[in-house]
């Protein structure tokens, strides 16, 4: 195995657990990584190529710090953007459908955490939290797109 000096992945914050299993609920995290990446699982009709946002939240709890990871897929707008709306950052749309997942890290967010079947913890919601820097409420709505009359299916 050969190892890759030019890009070493930032040090673990002493302490941080990434097997540890915390009990369904809402927590607090910080965003201290996001980047893009292609993974075999992300593999879809709507995304060939795999290409996903991997997102990692350091969640304080008991005195730890317990690392969670959420991916986003890059056929998930909706998901993208429940990330972006939690850091107060401007939601993607056809006008910006690029994005740079890097402007999501230091960011604290509100986090939906749930146990899976095999035991692990899984990421559910993201939202607005109080620590974030501009945030004072969840983000209003976008309001919805009207539908062009050849679309209505009746």
């Amino acid at each position: 195995m050969k190892f890759d000096f030019t890009n070493p992945e930032p040090p673990r914050a002493s302490g941080t657990r990434q097997d540890e299993v915390l009990p369904a609920g809402m927590y607090v995290a910080e965003i201290t990584k996001a980047s893009e990446r292609q993974s075999e699982y992300a593999k879809t009709d709507a995304n060939p190529d795999g290409w996903e946002i991997s997102v990692w939240l350091d969640i304080q709890h008991e005195g730890r710090t317990v690392r969670k990871f959420d991916s986003v897929k890059r056929s998930d707008p909706t998901r993208m953007n429940e990330y972006l709306d939690a850091c107060n950052l401007p939601a993607l749309g056809p006008g910006q459908p690029e994005l740079n997942p890097e402007i999501l890290e230091g960011h604290t967010v509100a986090v939906e955490l749930w146990v899976k079947r095999n035991g692990k913890n899984g990421v559910g919601k993201v939202q607005v939290h109080a620590n974030n820097p501009g945030a004072t409420k969840a983000p209003a709505k976008r309001p919805a797109k009207p539908a062009k009359v050849d679309e209505i299916p009746f």
